[in-house]
């Protein structure tokens, strides 16, 4: 460009023809809240649709687990397919779905285990869900004899202490040989 040129180039009067600030703002202004309107519009669809779902979850879940008519007793049955949190001889912690928030369950879920022969003591956690129980390891010497007591196997579930087995004479004499 030469100087001439530039010398051509005149400022614009700014009488002549004054810029409007709303003019220049306000197409801009006005296709910022139609896009906004438009996109808010269809998020909040999307957020319905997003709660729709989520509440028909819960209520599947809620029919699925619930926990309606479901007492100690269905508890104690079900124990043998409680999963094995940790077992030791005379100590066992047990996981179960059914007790998981439910505060009065689990309660009286531990008191049931508690009262019955050969079970020290048993604590049950709502929170987690989970029974600790100890327990005579004499009277049951493994996990299954004792959830199979609980269940209401008695036979399967009874153990004879090893003092406590007789040898007929006539049958000692042939171990011996």
């Amino acid at each position: 460009m030469s100087i001439e040129a530039v010398g051509a180039i005149e400022a614009p009067n700014p009488t002549a023809n004054p810029v409007v600030p709303e003019a220049i703002t306000e197409p801009v202004a006005k296709a910022s809240r139609q896009a906004y309107e438009h996109f808010a519009g269809k998020f909040e669809w999307y957020r319905e649709q997003w709660e729709d779902v989520v509440h028909e979850a819960k209520a599947v879940r809620a029919q699925k687990y619930s926990l309606e008519g479901v007492g100690v007793a269905d508890v104690l049955s079900g124990l043998g397919g409680a999963k094995v949190a940790s077992s030791l001889p005379g100590r066992a912690r047990l996981r179960l779905k059914q007790l998981r928030k439910q505060d009065q369950l689990a309660e009286q879920t531990a008191h049931a285990l508690g009262a019955l022969p050969g079970i020290n003591q048993a604590e049950a956690n709502p929170l987690t869900g989970s029974v600790l129980i100890l327990f005579d390891a004499k009277k049951y010497p493994s996990l299954d004899a004792l959830l199979k007591a609980v269940a209401g196997d008695q036979h399967a579930a009874e153990v004879v202490a090893p003092e406590e087995i007789t040898v007929p004479a006539e049958v000692q004499g042939t171990a011996e040989a």
